[in-house]
């Protein structure tokens, strides 16, 4: 009782919601009333009840005392505790500058660098104690001028402030007579001090009524007043003392944010949540709180004077920016810098301002008038922005930022490229409007539109620099077209290039193309350098995750790219060079990381061929989002490392447009066709056709402590002129060469590493021969393997096809197999029949399959077995053309049923379209007891559709559980209230099956068509989906209309007509995704592996050719989206019981090449087995095994027995034993990987852990000391030793590891890699005996052990702690193997 009252009332429930506190004693206090009054019932009935009397007693006592020590609790403590929580911190605070007023609510205050407690200066007095102050400034109180101008103007010089309102405090620390001042740690600059919150009632009045506080000499700190409660004696505390007067010009203009936060939360930790964002903007934080909400900005002064956000009007609109603006002279000609023209653009033109606007940005503007927040970025979103409209409305340049303070992860989301975001304060209701609509026009045939378009857009990011900027130069097209810009607009600058896969010859073509404009530094990294950065980014850098590759997404931080990209930023940010030119943007839309439709690279999107028309192909998806969205964070959050702005030339809108108006011969002509005419210009060193990406790993000097930097052409330091040997000041374009001694140093070192290198080539030759003997043996052993595999594969081909082959001779005359239809010259089968119904004369089938005869899933051709599985006439309207897009299919279908409606001589039909890639038709005979006839079938189906329409609707769509293609992504809550109520669980549309007469269909796919043709902005989006072919689909359209129309088509709601193998459950699904079915919650079942068995044969069943789910049989089936194995599984069945079927699918995979083949298997089997029997016999004969053996061999016969061989498994390509030994235990294989990275293959895995052990729940649990443990990686690709020794290094000290004993086992451990090739496998045991022992072998080879449970457990961290190498990996092996 005690603890349970005590736990309510003395911490944060009281303090902050005392209501519900209050409630929550309620059952406390009614257990006390109740156990009295039953005491009492008790005794009136004279009933024993001294139990009940003791309990009563106790509860009560229990309630008393839990309120009273809460209250001591509360009283003495944590109401300073929660009242300090409430204050704010701030941020590089100048006491010469800021006013006290402002800070009134602060509870920390980091004051800026430079700044000191004045102990000569200090004051006190005494009552009973003494109390003591001290000024903190940032400049001398006293004037440092000589005699005469102290005469003049007084002692003391007043701060820029006019008051001095910041005061270091304390009791009995002072000696007024010494003028000493001990408070605290006041001498200590780095120090740092608590805000008093309390003080005894007898001090409080002393201190409140102390007034101004006199400075020695007689100045006095106007209007100040100690705002103080209580504090410890001995503390240094600091507290803000101020004149009242309003600062209002600290708000008045606009500069150059580099990070940005607006709240409506008021924050209480701004150190914590601007932990990220604080380095963008280094130059100054300030933070203010308006109308509710708080604003935080961080600058990084880059144009014009110097000013600190936000930007306000005396109206109540508020702003805050990032970024730069290069048309603001234009806007506002009267404008000092960028920011200034802003929110006059807004009065003038609205909230779509910033149409108006080119440069890069992010913004975010609070009219509070109107109630309204606008948040925009530039076209590509260059600049970050996120947002949250979470119990308020939170904007910040990082996602971190809003995380940190408290807003869940999946309510934070960033704003779209190209949008700009209008979301109104009163209801929550968001508009999005485009910022640009791009021409998609291709009319112009040369590029020289594009070139001056990019020299204007590199000059628009110089003009109006305050500081020197640099590029990262490589060998390739984007650095060296900003490279010549620069150069051909005279524009001096610094160019930085990382010694990896650069073409050195290329480089140095261009250092001499470029005279004295450019000052070009070459960087040899270091092994130790570019750890430093990667433990730098991993602190520092905002977490995110690259994502343009599924299933690989891994932070910026753990990029190699990126740590050498940060040593970069590091050298440019010491010389003071902050503006960074950068070429990101080209490959994402010039090339497309292909060329002529062949891909560079595996996350280009069509191979860099551009079609005659880009409606359909725009946007790609690297466009905007993929690539562009992962590589433009990793510029941004790299350089706000370091406090760098990037600039992205092109990505200007104009170099966008003028590309896309470049007809489709002229981009296709060459490789980077724009850009390769602007170097060929100019006559500028690159080697055409060639995309070399950054590899920071290459060329990295591993044992080297810091990285070189050679500098072939030397500018003076930007921050101070030099002058040349004459003594002329040359300034920014000054010659420094290199001194005659360091070049002679380095060019001996490198003589040295030649040398080196020599011995080294010649020791790896003999390792070669050795290695390729080896490889002979190994490959003998890898043939006979592979024959055994291919051996039970095709036995197990025979086995499934088999029992189809007296199947399939049923039919009495054979099916045509696809290829021999085709040459043959069978066409669509056109039936002239006639149902003798009053209305419709038969049914036909329409279906769209590009090469249908060819189209195969698994070993099934399925558009012949749909073909084949109905009676009815089928036309494919697509054959013998390619796909084009969804689209296409619709304008045949229209085309193709214009043309029926329009015979006026053709009775009125019912059409069926569907899907023949993954539609099979059931075979109804068991329902119309006779022949299926086309007669026969049509009236089935028309029966059933005119049950369904009811004789007034018109078209039936097919109907399944899930909301959007199969459980896709087109579905959202709104759409789903859109749908009425069905009779069925199966109340969702699916385009892919739907039947009605032409005149009907054709009104409907011309409306479906029109409506495609003008979607834009939502709708857009709304009907493209990633995994169809074109990017687009057409089933959203078909819901509008089914919405829009419903007094003409309805769905087959008991899909009687068309039967769906969407599956779902009412239970939630474990991975949290959130299906929307007519129940919730629901999850899909049909694409579960581990249940397929239970939902085929729970529900369906096979009957010959027909299949049954339960007491229902549709006329046709349909696989799709998550139903899609359920079909195959299906096909499978009925290939087993159904004629026609399995005919096809034998005629397509025929058998008897399988069996031939098993004949000579058999034969080489037979002559085994007689060796066997022969062997077992002379056993008999020769009691000795040795004496056996010598008698074969006498006979010429070798009769060695092999040795069985052990369990094995197959991860990826590559074989393993299922089980191992280690130290005499035997250890099983629990968890396998098959390791890609980017598309590529990287390793297979095996992870061994003890047999019958229990399975880990967390990485802890494998890098346990205690247990043994085996670790096997088999490598696809080449990797040298020293990227395995950077990684063991940096692994286990991001896994906060690395400690002496762990530091010399690495030094034990890492010389013990071997480079690895394709194939080779390494090993890793651990067996934790007597001091434990880690064993590496390389292919069965014993490299070397390192002993130490601690080093044990820290090596294995590389792969299993909390921060692995990679968490796919770890993931993967944590689960056991099924």
């Amino acid at each position: 009782m005690t603890c349970y009252v005590y736990y309510w009332s003395f911490g944060s429930w009281r303090y902050q919601s005392w209501r519900v506190a209050a409630l929550a004693l309620l059952p406390a206090l009614g257990a006390c009333a109740g156990f009295t009054w039953a005491t009492v019932l008790m005794f009136r009935r004279q009933v024993p009840c001294r139990k009940f009397l003791a309990q009563s007693v106790c509860l009560w006592l229990g309630l008393l005392l839990g309120l009273w020590a809460a209250d001591q609790n509360y009283g003495h403590n944590m109401i300073s505790f929660y009242t300090y929580q409430d204050l704010v911190s701030y941020t590089d605070l100048d006491p010469a500058r800021a006013k006290g007023q402002s800070y009134m609510d602060s509870g920390e205050v980091y004051f800026k660098e430079g700044t000191e407690v004045a102990t000569a200066e200090m004051v006190s007095f005494r009552s009973r104690r003494t109390f003591c102050a001290a000024p903190i400034v940032g400049q001398p109180l006293r004037n440092q001028k000589g005699l005469q101008e102290v005469a003049m103007e007084g002692e003391f010089v007043m701060p820029e402030s006019g008051t001095v309102d910041f005061w270091a405090v304390g009791t009995d620390c002072c000696d007024k007579a010494t003028r000493q001042f001990t408070c605290g740690e006041a001498g200590d600059r780095l120090a740092a001090g608590l805000r008093p919150i309390r003080c005894p009632p007898e001090e409080e009045d002393l201190l409140l009524g102390a007034g101004a506080v006199a400075l020695a000499g007689g100045a006095r700190a106007a209007g100040a007043r100690l705002a103080l409660r209580r504090w410890r004696a001995s503390a240094a505390s600091v507290s803000a003392l101020g004149s009242w007067g309003y600062a209002e010009q600290m708000y008045r203009k606009l500069q150059d944010a580099e990070s940005v936060l607006p709240s409506s939360w008021l924050l209480s930790n701004l150190t914590y949540v601007n932990f990220f964002m604080r380095p963008r903007g280094p130059d100054l934080t300030t933070r203010v709180n308006l109308h509710n909400f708080t604003f935080v900005h961080n600058l990084l002064h880059m144009t014009g004077e110097r000013v600190p956000q936000p930007f306000t009007t005396a109206d109540g609109q508020v702003l805050v920016y990032n970024g730069e603006i290069y048309n603001f002279r234009s806007l506002l000609p009267s404008a000092k810098s960028d920011g200034e023209a802003l929110l006059p653009l807004y009065l003038e033109r609205g909230a779509l301002f910033p149409r108006f606007l080119d440069g890069e940005f992010a913004l975010a503007l609070l009219d509070f008038p109107r109630s309204r927040l606008v948040l925009s970025t530039d076209i590509f979103s260059t600049k970050p922005l996120w947002f949250s409209s979470f119990q308020g409305f939170h904007v910040a340049s990082y996602r971190s930022a809003l995380l940190r303070i408290g807003l869940p992860q999946g309510k934070v989301h960033m704003v779209d490229p190209n949008t700009i975001m209008i979301i109104h304060l009163d209801d929550g209701r968001v508009e999005r409007h485009a910022l640009h609509e791009f021409d998609l026009r291709q009319f112009k045939q040369d590029t020289t539109d594009f070139q001056a378009a990019f020299a204007r857009a590199v000059r628009q990011r110089v003009q109006y620099a305050i500081h020197p900027m640099f590029i990262g130069l490589s060998s390739g097209y984007d650095s060296g077209a900003i490279h010549v810009a620069l150069v051909q607009d005279g524009t001096s600058h610094f160019a930085y290039t990382v010694h990896s896969t650069e073409d050195m010859e290329v480089l140095q073509q261009r250092i001499h193309w470029a005279g004295n404009w450019t000052e070009t530094n070459v960087i040899v990294l270091s092994g130790a350098d570019l750890e430093r950065e990667a433990r730098r980014l991993a602190e520092q850098c905002e977490p995110f995750h690259y994502r343009a590759t599924r299933g690989q997404e891994f932070l910026v931080s753990e990029d190699p790219a990126s740590s050498g990209l940060s040593y970069i930023m590091k050298e440019v940010r010491q010389r003071g060079i902050l503006v960074y030119l950068s070429g990101t943007g080209a490959d994402e839309i010039i090339s497309d990381y292909g060329h002529g439709g062949k891909k560079i690279f595996p996350h280009s999107n069509f191979g860099g061929l551009f079609p005659e028309t880009l409606t359909e192909l725009f946007p790609w998806e690297a466009f905007f989002l993929g690539t562009q969205r992962d590589y433009l964070m990793k510029e941004e959050l790299v350089a706000g490392v370091h406090g760098v702005e990037a600039r992205y030339p092109f990505l200007d809108r104009r170099v966008v447009q003028e590309f896309l108006w470049l007809a489709p011969a002229a981009k296709n002509a060459k490789y980077k066709a724009p850009v390769h005419d602007w170097l060929e210009r100019f006559k500028y060193p690159f080697r055409s056709g060639e995309k070399v990406g950054f590899n920071a790993m290459h060329n990295v000097q591993w044992q080297e402590d810091k990285s070189v930097v050679y500098t072939s052409f030397a500018k003076p330091d930007p921050k101070a002129p030099a002058e040349d040997p004459a003594g002329i000041q040359v300034g920014g374009l000054g010659l420094r060469p290199r001194q005659e001694k360091e070049a002679e140093r380095a060019l001996a070192q490198r003589e040295a590493e030649v040398r080196t290198a020599e011995q080294q080539l010649a020791h790896t030759a003999q390792q070669l021969q050795e290695s390729w003997r080896q490889l002979q043996q190994q490959a003998q052993g890898l043939r006979a393997q592979a024959e055994a595999q291919a051996e039970a594969q095709l036995r197990f081909a025979a086995l499934r096809l088999l029992p189809m082959q007296p199947l399939a001779a049923r039919v009495e005359r054979p099916l045509k197999t696809p290829l021999a239809a085709r040459e043959s010259g069978e066409g669509d089968p056109l039936v002239d029949f006639d149902t003798g119904h009053p209305k419709w004369s038969g049914v036909e089938v329409l279906t769209c399959v590009s090469g249908g005869r060819y189209v195969n899933v698994m070993d099934f051709p399925v558009f012949h077995i749909f073909r084949a599985s109905t009676p009815l006439p089928v036309h494919n309207v697509c054959e013998n053309h390619e796909w084009d897009g969804m689209y296409m299919r619709l304008r045949f279908y229209q085309a193709f049923l214009e043309r029926f409606a329009a015979d006026s001589a053709k009775a009125e039909r019912l059409f069926v379209v569907s899907d023949g890639m993954d539609v099979i038709f059931n075979d109804l005979r068991q329902l119309i007891g006779e022949a299926a006839t086309p007669e026969a079938v049509s009236r089935v189906i028309i029966q059933r559709y005119e049950a369904i329409t009811e004789g007034s609707l018109e078209v039936v769509f097919s109907s399944e559980r899930l909301c959007g293609w199969g459980g896709g992504h087109i579905c959202s809550e709104e759409d789903d209230a859109r749908y009425p109520q069905g009779p069925t669980d199966s109340k969702y549309l699916n385009a892919g099956g739907y039947i009605g007469p032409a005149r009907a269909l054709v009104r409907i796919l011309r409306w479906v068509l029109n409506a495609a043709a003008r979607r834009d902005g939502e709708l857009r989006q709304k009907t493209t989906a990633q995994d169809a072919t074109g990017g687009e689909t057409d089933q959203y359209f078909f819901k509008m209309y089914f919405w829009e129309h419903p007094e003409l088509v309805t769905l087959d709601y008991h899909q009687s007509i068309f039967g769906n193998f969407v599956e779902v459950e009412a239970v939630a699904c474990h991975d949290g995704w959130r299906p929307r079915c007519s129940m919730q919650p629901c999850c899909t079942v049909s694409d579960s592996f581990r249940r397929l068995h239970e939902v085929f044969y729970g529900n369906y069943r096979i009957a010959g050719c027909a299949l049954w789910r339960k007491d229902k049989l549709p006329i046709t089936w349909h696989g799709n989206g998550a139903g899609k194995w359920l079909w195959l599984l299906s096909l499978e069945e009925l290939s087993r019981s159904c004629p026609f079927l399995a005919n096809l699918t034998v005629q397509r995979y025929p058998v008897q090449p399988i069996l031939d083949l098993f004949d000579r298997f058999d034969e080489a089997r037979i002559q085994t087995q007689k060796m066997l029997r022969l062997t077992t016999f002379a056993s008999a004969l020769f009691p000795s095994k040795s004496s056996t053996a010598d008698a074969f061999a006498s006979a010429g016969l070798d009769v060695t027995e092999p040795a069985p061989a052990p369990a094995s498994i197959t991860v990826g390509s590559y074989e393993f034993a299922d089980s191992k030994a280690l130290a005499g235990q035997s250890l099983k294989a629990h968890g396998v990987c098959h390791l890609r990275y980017y598309g590529l293959e990287v390793c297979s895995a095996v992870l061994y852990l003890p047999e019958g052990g229990a399975a880990p729940r967390s990485g802890a649990d494998v890098t346990d000391p205690a247990l043994p443990k085996m670790l096997e990686l088999r490598y696809c690709r080449n990797f040298p030793k020293d990227q395995f020794r950077f990684v063991t290094r940096w692994a286990i000290s991001r896994n906060g590891h690395m400690d002496r004993e762990v530091e010399a086992g690495v030094e034990s451990f890492n010389p013990l890699y071997k480079d690895v090739a394709a194939g080779d496998c390494y090993t890793l045991g651990y067996d934790p005996q007597g001091d434990g022992l880690v064993t590496l072998r390389l292919n069965g080879a014993h490299l070397g052990s390192v002993p130490g449970k601690r080093f044990a457990e820290a090596i294995f961290a590389v792969w299993f702690g909390p921060r692995p190498f990679l968490e796919h990996l770890k993931q993967e092996l944590l689960r056991a193997r099924e």
